[in-house]
């Protein structure tokens, strides 16, 4: 049941303080607490249980590094006032309670480091300012919490590690409440492997209602390899990068855009489910293969002919369901490519100059598969394509296509379909 407080003020200091268990209870109920002004040191190790740090850096230069090694332990460290401060925190659980860990950064070109080894833990770090680095490591069994918040600044950088079930992974670029300042050039990357129920979330938002002055080029990415997982995607703002990989069953993404964003999502597994929401000249790309009960929805929406809307839905495997809705503005394409029985396409065009195309593939000549194809475009200068075929040469049978095309006038429809017993209906008004 020890306690150390610890103040300093003025330039060059160094605190160092080591509290261990020694196999009598000592190691248990510790507390330490620092205030330091600029240019100083901190260094603090706890071995046993239920330990505090709480490490305030007031200006530049700052170096914080503790190491915990235990159960039920809390550090924090708050670097505010200056620039280049470096946090680094490391708990190593040997019980079976949680520990915590929280960062917080006010200024320029900060880094902070959290290494987690264990179960239930929570692990946070703020940033406010500009050239921050974020790191955090959870290598656990399950049960783990992680949030990186980055408010009004760019060139920042956030990155979540995670190894084992049920962890929850959130990251937030967001811009001051005037909404006067940008959040650019931010990458965030989430990782998660090795468990069910996982889940992912990164939102790059406004605060308060003021409308932002805007939000680009910023980087996005999700890799989840397990089972069950979930990732939610939110940007609110332009030119962004969205990347998400899921290796597994039962995954789910949920990913909106705001304009002249780009999406690649990839999934392999079972039972997916993809929704992508866009606005203005943007491009999704959702690859779903190597399993059943698939579902992709791609909805863009872009006023003027220049918003070229571009999404493409490819899959493989069977009960595969595709949808594309494209509404108001000009020349968007919509691209399906299924291959598997019982596929289902949809595609919704409006405005004109649009161009849709369907490609299904039947696997199993046994199965009687029964695909369809309906797309429906509104307005002139429409382009439709829809092709129903057969892999190896077997036959195909019970296929349907629906074209509905509002305006005739320079609008086109092209029908292939391989086997017996297929239909198709060409309206064009």
């Amino acid at each position: 049941n020890n306690w150390s407080y610890i103040k300093q003020w003025g330039s060059n200091n160094i605190a160092t303080v080591g509290m261990i268990d020694d196999g009598t209870n000592s190691g248990t109920l510790n507390a330490i607490s620092y205030g330091q002004a600029s240019d100083n040191l901190s260094s603090i190790i706890q071995i046993g249980s239920s330990n505090e740090v709480h490490v305030n850096q007031l200006t530049s230069f700052n170096i914080s590094d503790i190491d915990q090694s235990g159960w039920n332990n809390t550090a924090s460290v708050i670097q505010s006032g200056g620039d280049s401060n470096l946090s680094d925190i490391d708990q190593t659980q040997t019980g079976t309670d949680i520990n915590e860990a929280t960062v917080v950064h006010v200024g320029s070109s900060n880094s902070s480091t959290i290494v987690q080894n264990g179960s239930d833990h929570t692990a946070g770090v703020e940033h406010t300012g500009d050239n921050n680095t974020a790191s955090i490591n959870q290598d656990g069994d399950d049960s783990n919490t992680v949030s990186i918040t980055v408010v009004d600044g760019s060139s920042n950088s956030a990155s979540i590690t995670q190894t084992g079930s049920s962890n929850i992974a959130t990251v937030t670029l967001s811009l001051a409440d005037d909404g006067t300042n940008a959040s650019d050039n931010n990458t965030a990357a989430i990782s998660q492997t090795g468990g069910d129920g996982n889940e992912a979330t990164i939102k790059n938002t406004t605060q308060g209602t003021a409308a932002p002055s805007g939000s680009s080029d910023n980087d996005t990415d999700i890799a989840q390899i397990g089972n069950s997982n979930k990732a939610t995607v939110t940007i609110v703002h332009s030119n962004n990068l969205a990347d998400i990989i899921q290796d597994g069953d039962s995954n789910e993404v949920t990913l909106s855009q705001s304009s002249n964003e780009i999406a690649t999502i990839t999934q392999t597994g079972d039972t997916h489910k993809a929704t992508v929401s866009q606005l203005g000249s943007s491009t999704a790309l959702v690859t779903q293969e190597g399993g059943n009960n698939n579902t992709v929805t791609i909805a863009q929406a872009g006023a003027g002919t220049e918003n070229r809307n571009k999404a493409t839905a490819v899959q493989t495997g069977n009960f595969l369901e595709a949808k594309i809705i494209q509404v108001t503005g000009g020349n968007k394409t919509a691209t399906i490519t299924q291959t598997g029985d019982y596929s289902y396409s949809k595609v919704e065009q409006l405005g004109s100059g649009h161009t849709a195309t369907v490609v299904q593939e039947v696997t199993s000549a046994s199965s009687e598969p029964r695909n369809s194809v309906t797309i429906t475009q509104t307005s002139s200068n429409m382009i439709a394509t829809a092709t129903q075929m057969a892999i190896d040469s077997d036959p195909s049978f019970g296929n349907s296509i629906i074209i509905t095309q509002g305006v005739r006038s320079g609008s086109e429809s092209t029908v292939m379909q391989m086997g017996s017993m297929n239909r198709t209906n060409i309206l064009q008004n």
